[in-house]
């Protein structure tokens, strides 16, 4: 919790400031929807490794910190297209949903299971969400209504992973 109310006031502090993202090729947004950026270097280490815990326990190997990325807010009718991350590095993954504005309507993410199973799922300020972000396809198809919705992503990879010449498969 305390670690949320930090990202949070981060977030708020830094929306009147922040900048447009550049072009994201699963991001569909037009010029004036191009999600905002707000910068958070030292925190997102601070996020990195005390999430490390959490995410090895619930993968059950040891793990390495990847990145922490954000904090992205995404803005009035942006999407997210179903995709799969970097099988280098973002193998056990999070989405920690920070904050969204008092305008928002909830905006799933969808994520394909390994059953073939399509899973809609609701997150709310504080809700983190595992998965592997490299295996699941995954995305927001839905158009986001309201002004902004921000998550962080967080990424770890196994200690014994071979970041060099692992490709998908």
């Amino acid at each position: 919790p305390d670690l949320v109310q930090e990202l949070v006031d981060v977030l708020h502090a830094g929306l009147p400031t922040a900048r447009p993202e550049t072009d994201i090729d699963v991001i569909f947004d037009d010029e004036d929807s191009r999600p905002l950026f707000v910068r958070n270097g030292p925190l997102n280490r601070k996020v990195l490794e005390q999430l490390k815990p959490m995410h090895e326990e619930w993968s059950g190997v040891p793990l390495k910190g990847a990145l922490a990325y954000g904090l992205r807010a995404y803005r009035n009718s942006s999407s997210l297209l179903m995709h799969v991350d970097k099988s280098l590095t973002h193998i056990i993954s999070c989405i920690l949903h920070i904050d969204s504005s008092e305008d928002s309507e909830p905006w799933p993410i969808i994520i394909e299971d390994f059953q073939g199973n399509t899973n809609e799922v609701i997150l709310t300020s504080g809700d983190m969400l595992f998965y592997e972000s490299s295996k699941c396809i995954h995305g927001r198809p839905q158009n986001f209504t309201g002004s902004w919705y921000s998550s962080i992503f967080v990424h770890y990879y196994p200690t014994n992973w071979d970041t060099q010449t692992r490709d998908l498969e």
